[in-house]
């Protein structure tokens, strides 16, 4: 069964009920709601840099008038139209900004984390960074952001892929792909090869077999030696042989093995 789909009023009453909240109230819940409709206080008190006792009483009109919900080390919105009632409370400049700290925050957490870090909690910081810088760069994102946002949303197309999240592997492998102007091949190759040798078995993956043949014919006519066009049929054979194509992976392999011995 799906969400409750609410009539669009409900959103100018959420508007309302927020309106009725202080003005400190709103700022801080505005910040909140930008971090999605679930948050970890920690992620709050650094991108507000404040404590969490103070956290805690700037939101607490929120939490008495059951805005928020606490939980255990997080808060959460009550409804999901009140979430997006709240990130309607900063100007677009100021959300872009907010989104370009909470990326730059996160990416701060994932490279302190050791290896031994909860690989679930790893995924999840993987996902919210590959979102954060989406809607923080605007119209504005330089080259190098396009490519540090692509590189993020690699890693979390990777993450999703290990997780067998098919669907989501091809989604962030898409938008990394779409976030890189062809230049890419002579400025980042070893990041744009490994985005197009995924992201053709991932569409593989989700059946899209002529999509996953026009990506990998990208890969290979961009490919510096035999021993990358030899990589990139070795991703396919990998995806083809989990689809139990097997005469098909073979046929591939050969076509591998044929370039490496050249």
């Amino acid at each position: 069964m799906g969400a409750l789909q609410l009539p669009e009023g409900y959103l100018a009453l959420f508007s309302d009920k927020l309106s009725r909240l202080t003005p400190d109230s709103r700022d801080m819940l505005g910040t909140a709601a930008l971090l999605g409709a679930r948050f970890k206080t920690d992620d709050s008190t650094t991108l507000v840099d404040n404590s969490t006792n103070t956290l805690m009483k700037r939101l607490s009109e929120s939490i008495d008038q059951r805005i928020l919900v606490t939980g255990k080390h997080e808060l959460y919105f009550s409804h999901d139209q009140i979430q997006l009632a709240a990130a309607k409370l900063h100007s677009t400049e100021r959300a872009i900004a907010t989104h370009k700290k909470a990326a730059n925050n996160l990416v701060h957490q994932l490279n302190d984390s050791n290896d031994s870090a909860n690989e679930s909690e790893r995924g999840q910081r993987l996902y919210s960074i590959a979102e954060h810088p989406k809607q923080g760069c605007g119209q504005t994102a330089s080259v190098d952001e396009q490519f540090n946002e692509a590189s993020f949303n690699l890693l979390a197309g990777e993450k999703a892929l290990s997780a067998l999240a098919h669907s989501a592997a091809d989604y962030y492998f898409s938008e990394a792909v779409s976030l890189c102007p062809d230049e890419g091949w002579v400025t980042h190759y070893d990041l744009m090869l490994t985005l197009y040798k995924n992201l053709a078995r991932s569409a593989l993956l989700m059946g899209e077999k002529e999509r996953s043949n026009n990506t990998i014919n990208i890969a290979m006519k961009h490919a510096k030696s035999d021993l990358d066009r030899a990589d990139c049929l070795l991703a396919q054979v990998v995806a083809t042989t989990s689809l139990s194509n097997i005469e098909e992976g073979i046929s591939l392999g050969l076509s591998c093995s044929h370039l490496l011995k050249n």
